[in-house]
């Protein structure tokens, strides 16, 4: 039997790269658009921090209360501008003193 338990507050790290063909210009009247209208951050998550690289390599470090609103950031850029990633990589974090903590136990 699966038993799910809810956290108040989860942290992810999500390392993306734009396609070879996507139009920058298309991908910051996206991120107006997505922003403005309150689309993006998904609701349930925040930005702590969205960082790009010349060539279109990404990060994105945010806060959720659950893993379905990661889920839906990905979405709503994948329906957006459909196919804008070359790869999308989520992964669960965690800050570095409770890792430290953790280790220590």
């Amino acid at each position: 039997m699966y038993i799910y338990r809810r956290f108040e507050s989860l942290l992810f790290i999500t390392f993306w790269q734009l396609g070879e063909d996507t139009d920058v210009k298309k991908i910051a009247a996206a991120a107006a658009k997505l922003t403005k209208s309150g689309v993006f951050p998904t609701k349930g998550s925040k930005i702590i921090n969205w960082l790009v690289t010349p060539g279109g390599k990404g990060v994105t470090i945010s806060e959720a209360d659950s893993e379905e609103a990661i889920f839906r950031s990905y979405v709503v850029w994948e329906k957006e501008v459909p196919g804008m990633f070359a790869s999308y990589e989520v992964h669960p974090a965690v800050a570095i003193d409770k890792a430290v903590a953790i280790t220590m136990e």
